[in-house]
């Protein structure tokens, strides 16, 4: 497999799920159920599109993507974004609209903020990809994304976060989380009270001691400085 099969992004205009053009159709498809099973019922409802980008598939590949996302998993799907002439016109025979992706927001990390590219996390945070999640992480549940997180509630002790940006919680933060995970020593986690199973930024790993239970604090920011991870009350202007 090489990288990452599908990301998720998010536009003004809804979800976008792009995948790897290098990668088997089986590849795809599999990551695909994998990393919708792990965010539960997150997604129901959404807008979506597919960025095929070059990728060729056949009709009975395009109708299975479309199963997923529709049937198995609640999504409006809006149709489909391909460089690949082929690919369009079976697109169009299983009754899959083409969108033009000149028409569609930004779909990549903006490299300065303007008014066109601008999206609602840049005063957030960083500007990346941001997936917003709304309720509790339980046990079990594994959250895997391309960009930043921000949970909008606790992360229990047995579930796990996995972003390639940042991790903010606003909540309690109980389980896992690896924050640059593709090596990104820059990357943040912060939550109100941070009471991981396991830290972890880029390469590094941090747990809390054995013998003694974490103070809460106020909202606190783990960060790598000086080889380690270092958690820190958070002081407005400073990160």
């Amino acid at each position: 497999m090489k990288g990452t099969l599908v990301a998720f992004r998010g536009t003004r205009e809804g979800l976008v799920v792009s995948v790897n053009c290098e990668s088997s159709f089986q590849e795809i498809k599999d990551n695909l159920e994998e990393r919708l099973k792990a965010t539960g019922e997150f997604f129901r409802g959404a807008v979506a599109t597919i960025d095929l980008g070059g990728k060729e598939l056949s009709g009975e590949e395009l109708e299975e993507l479309k199963r997923i996302l529709i049937e198995d998993y609640g999504m409006a799907l809006t149709g489909l974004v391909s460089s690949s002439q082929k690919t369009v016109n079976i697109a169009e025979d299983v009754g899959l609209s083409i969108i033009n992706i000149n028409s569609m927001a930004i779909r990549e990390a903006p490299t300065e903020k303007t008014e066109e590219h601008e999206t609602p996390w840049q005063e957030v945070i960083s500007p990346v990809d941001t997936l917003l999640i709304k309720h509790i992480i339980r046990a079990g549940q594994c959250v895997d994304f391309d960009g930043n997180v921000v949970i909008l509630g606790d992360i229990n002790p047995g579930a796990e976060i996995i972003a390639r940006g940042d991790i903010i919680v606003l909540g309690a933060l109980r389980g896992m989380a690896h924050a640059g995970a593709t090596g990104n020593q820059e990357a943040i986690i912060a939550a109100w009270h941070l009471q991981p199973i396991q830290l972890r930024i880029a390469d590094y790993i941090a747990r809390p001691p054995d013998s003694e239970m974490m103070e809460l604090r106020s909202f606190e920011v783990a960060r790598i400085r000086e080889g380690m991870i270092v958690i820190e009350a958070y002081e407005p202007g400073k990160f």
